[in-house]
């Protein structure tokens, strides 16, 4: 079965000039068939494999994935290899669905690949997003869910979905968010919470000492 054009660019750049990373790369003929690419003959560097398999990792998966693989900025916002000191705080977000708590996943916003962190990214699953960044402005709800590659509307957030004809319910330190869910603003100890229901969930008190 051919492969996608940009792979085979990326395989056919490696075979015309012969050398990847210092090693040597030998092909008898063009690559253009994928399952032909085990019988070609190859001598390459282990580090060098490893670097040919991430680069078709990233060409193969959507644009907003390959830029958290890649660790492109996402609505402006970089990923650096060093925290911001500009702003500096800390939300809490919480989510239900039915009653029953949904874990906030760790390291949001922290590239496997790149090994890098986004502005606004999340250590462990205790729902707690840091939001440290080298430029003070205010950052949003919808941004943070941008780099966590999840949805976010008035009826779903990552794997919550309101019922048929009705809304999720977004609190604000307790108060309910009417508006565009993807405008709410993270400030410095806010919990906010999203639910589906009925049952509703009884949120808990954010524990801040766990920063």
């Amino acid at each position: 079965m051919p492969i996608a054009t940009d792979t085979f660019i990326a395989l056919r750049f490696i075979e015309v000039n012969g050398w990847y990373h210092g090693s040597k790369v030998v092909c008898n003929r063009p690559i253009d068939v994928l399952t032909t690419f085990p019988q070609k003959t190859l001598v390459m560097h282990r580090r060098s494999t490893v670097g040919l398999v991430l680069m078709l990792v990233l060409l193969s998966v959507p644009g907003r994935a390959q830029n958290m693989l890649g660790g492109l900025p996402i609505d402006g916002i970089r990923c650096d290899y060093g925290e911001g000191a500009a702003l500096h705080i800390h939300a809490n977000l919480q989510m239900y669905d039915r009653g029953r708590r949904k874990t906030v996943p760790s390291n949001i916003g922290i590239p496997i690949v790149a090994g890098c962190l986004y502005w606004l990214h999340t250590h462990s699953n205790n729902g707690m997003i840091h939001i440290e960044s080298p430029v003070n402005q205010v950052f949003t709800l919808g941004q943070f869910f941008d780099i966590w590659q999840a949805p976010l509307s008035r009826t779903q957030a990552d794997g919550i979905s309101a019922a048929r004809g009705t809304s999720l319910r977004f609190l604000v330190n307790g108060r309910v968010w009417t508006r565009d869910p993807k405008l709410i603003p993270l400030q410095n100890h806010e919990a906010i919470v999203i639910e589906a229901g009925p049952p509703f969930g009884v949120p808990a008190k954010p524990n801040w000492g766990l920063l």
